[in-house]
């Protein structure tokens, strides 16, 4: 299981975080090398032997996970019926490691400084044969012993390596098939290499097995789902299943089952701080610059301009406001959750006049007077043409109006959010405009519905994703 569910871009979305533990002393490093192919891996060398990050074992070993109950051991799969690894976890949490001791002892694991090296027995690539089948095409790669394997993909090209030298006539009378339409082999010293060339829509997947020692690659129009749950850690559990939907179609899905009343577990917003709420970061980097145990995308935003346009509570305080009363969730670290359509009604007063706004730290546009805080960024560039800006500041004790700007047009400059107020922009605002003469005094009111999204801390929700 990777630690992130999904590799998309992402915004406000939800973080698992384990608070800090006492820290485990093991000599340990970050780099894994196998037959002189290094990996970015952290492992630990304990009395009982080496434990190694599970996205290695999955990732460079070709490993597989199967449903585990128990937080202390792993249900795992490699070339071999289904068998049990140690596990633990580093302190403070972000990555579980799997005793791989009765795995790796005979490749001998050697260290140098950070870097633990393998070096597996010679393994050779025997046959390579291809069957159609009625989902697609089949691929057997007969080994004269398990070995490691990785697959990566670059648009309609898959390669796969295998860390086992190839026959002289690999590769004869393989062909091509329904979702295969080219296939090449190149042979390296103790590896070889096959790139698949694929229609858009095929989807590939590998699996091992044992007696004799193969590798099975299929290629079809979509992904088989799988049907596993993990204990990952006390009051975490990672599950994917097959849903199926009202056409009787089913789909992968894959969830976080968090307990909130679990101690030390805690559940929050998490966006890229860094640039405030503009812009979009791939959720790994989000999640390694945070230090996070386990991350999913939770936000939406606008594809074109990488804006939010949706909820963002943390803390208690409102970061952007909902849009179009799309559902939305929010907790506290108690264990209460609220799930509910919601609506965030914002206005400010100025004198006896009340002037509604529309939307609160938001990429989503409509008429009306939307609100910029410094949670924003530090400068705000206009979304539509002709805007007129409003800024407005603390003097004193009060907020006051300041002078008006016109926004000109859409992207072209950009204008400061007051640190110790908030930029209104107004776009076809009609007579609200008006109350907002320079040096008035305004005091702001908001309300939800329902209520308990106002007395919960936290809070993401859905919106528009476009």
């Amino acid at each position: 299981m990777s630690r992130f569910l999904n590799r998309t871009l992402a915004l406000g979305a939800v973080m698992v975080l384990v608070l800090p533990a006492a820290p485990v002393r093991a000599e340990q490093g970050d780099v894994v090398e196998i037959n002189g192919v290094a990996a970015k891996a952290q492992w630990w060398r304990r009395p009982e032997g080496f434990y190694i990050e599970e996205s290695w074992f999955e990732g460079v070993l070709g490993g597989e996970l199967l449903s585990s109950e128990r937080v202390e051991q792993q249900r795992v799969k490699w070339y071999s019926s289904p068998f049990f690894v140690g596990t633990r976890h580093d302190r403070p949490v972000r990555y579980r490691y799997f005793n791989l001791q009765p795995l790796i002892e005979t490749w001998a694991p050697t260290v140098r400084g950070k870097v633990l090296r393998l070096t597996t027995p010679p393994i050779a690539l025997t046959a390579l044969r291809r069957s159609p089948q009625p989902w697609g095409d089949r691929l057997a790669l007969d080994l004269s012993g398990p070995t490691p394997w990785q697959l990566s993909r670059e648009g309609n090209t898959v390669t796969l390596m295998v860390g086992a030298e190839g026959s002289a006539n690999l590769g004869e009378g393989t062909g091509t098939g329904n979702f295969l339409e080219a296939l090449t082999v190149q042979k390296r010293s103790r590896q070889t290499q096959l790139r698949l060339a694929v229609k858009p829509e095929a989807v590939v997947q590998v699996a091992t097995l044992a007696d004799p020692p193969r590798l099975i690659v299929d290629v079809r129009n979509e992904a088989v789902p799988s049907d596993r749950e993990i204990a990952w850690g006390e009051g975490l559990r990672y599950r994917e299943q097959a849903v199926t939907v009202g056409n009787g179609r089913a789909f992968p899905s894959q969830t976080l089952e968090i307990n909130l009343r679990q101690p030390g577990l805690k559940l929050r917003p998490l966006w890229n701080r860094a640039t405030g709420m503009v812009g979009t970061v791939t959720l790994p980097l989000l999640a390694d610059r945070t230090g996070v145990a386990a991350a999913l995308n939770g936000g939406f935003f606008n594809v074109n301009r990488q804006l939010p346009v949706g909820p963002i509570r943390f803390e208690g305080r409102w970061l952007a406001g909902p849009v179009l009363e799309r559902g939305a969730i929010a907790w506290n670290d108690e264990g209460l959750v609220a799930i509910e359509r919601l609506r965030y009604q914002e206005e400010i007063r100025v004198g006896e006049r009340v002037v509604p706004l529309a939307e609160l730290n938001s990429g989503f546009v409509r008429t009306g007077i939307a609100r910029y805080t410094p949670d924003w960024g530090a400068t705000y560039q206009p979304l539509t043409d002709n805007e007129t800006l409003i800024p407005v500041r603390l003097q004193g004790n009060v907020l006051r109006v300041g002078a008006r700007q016109a926004g000109g047009k859409a992207g072209e400059r950009a204008f400061s959010i007051p640190a110790n107020g908030y930029l209104l922009v107004a776009r076809n605002a009609g007579e609200g405009l008006a109350f907002l003469t320079e040096g008035a005094a305004v005091q702001g009111i908001a309300r939800t519905v329902p209520p308990v999204f106002s007395e919960l801390p936290y809070a993401l929700g859905g919106g528009p994703c476009c």
